[in-house]
């Protein structure tokens, strides 16, 4: 009788062996196909940064194609000339006022003298007269 359980105690062992090794490469398999998902979501990621960036620099490039048509136009270079090289036409006067100069007003445009009495008083006469 121990002959008749001695193939099958084998079998036993090689399908429990074969369990086991199957198990392991199912393992290394899912394993690798998450590592492969990760990997693949970094790609689309990184895809998508550059996309933004390409788009940022587009943006760009058409704003500075823009400038420089502008720049071209005599209007432009008229205006650079006077504003940073002080240069003028035939015949004008320049000016030149230097920053933080300030200037008395006219009387003619001077705001008329705030009337005297207190903060209620001045509002109620401004709204209502």
């Amino acid at each position: 009788m121990r002959r008749t359980n001695a193939p099958r105690d084998r079998t036993l062992l090689r399908s429990r062996a074969a369990l086991l090794i199957g198990i392991v490469v199912v393992g290394f398999v899912l394993s690798a196909i998450v590592s492969e998902y990760r990997r693949k979501r970094a790609v689309e990621e990184e895809i998508r940064m550059i996309a933004d960036t390409v788009s940022a620099l587009e943006q760009q490039r058409v704003r500075l194609t823009d400038l420089l048509e502008q720049s071209e136009t005599p209007e432009f270079i008229e205006r650079e000339a006077r504003l940073r090289l002080g240069l003028q036409q035939p015949g004008e006067d320049v000016l030149i006022v230097p920053s933080g100069t300030v200037f008395d007003a006219p009387d003619a445009a001077a705001p008329p003298a705030a009337e005297e009495g207190s903060n209620f008083t001045r509002w109620w006469h401004h709204l209502f007269h």
